[in-house]
């Protein structure tokens, strides 16, 4: 990449940061910085060269029913951090929160966050929720099964 390309998107990106969302209290205080990379390294990058403990991302996936986006899939399964997603559809504080629990260790731990949400927005005490397949019936097999393939009785693995 060219010098003069890269002075444009980082004046493009330093635009696009000093337009965006001025009513946010605190903004105008925050270091912004510009990384030309991987996006999905760059992030596991700067995770880690700070210590964060949690990274917070919006989540618009391909529309907004279809579930997360593939960056923000990617840094739930490899980002050494916490990662609280934010769809676009929430606006001001949270009214409700539930809490899914399996009483794993990371159930424990989103129990515990939804718990300090909550009190920080005022909103309502989290409504836990069970999970029943890992809790009712550990021992029944997961069966995954390609589009199109038969799925026979008593097979429970995949090719």
């Amino acid at each position: 990449m060219s010098g003069r390309s890269r002075d444009n998107l980082l004046a493009d990106a330093r635009h696009a940061w000093d337009t965006f969302a001025p009513d946010i209290p605190g903004k105008a205080s925050l270091d912004f910085e510009v990384a030309i990379n991987n996006p999905l390294m760059e992030i596991i990058r700067r995770v880690r060269d700070r210590s964060a403990d949690l990274l917070v991302m919006g989540s618009h996936g391909v529309s907004p029913d279809r579930g997360t986006g593939m960056l923000a899939a990617q840094c739930v399964r490899r980002v050494p951090a916490k990662v609280l997603l934010v769809r676009d559809r929430n606006t001001g504080p949270f009214k409700n929160v539930v809490a899914c629990v399996d009483f794993s260790e990371a159930s424990r731990e989103a129990l515990d966050a939804a718990l300090r949400v909550a009190a920080q927005d005022s909103a309502r005490p989290p409504h836990p929720a069970r999970l029943p397949a890992a809790v009712e019936a550990p021992a029944l097999p997961v069966v995954r099964a390609r589009r199109g393939a038969r799925v026979r009785p008593g097979r429970t693995g995949s090719r």
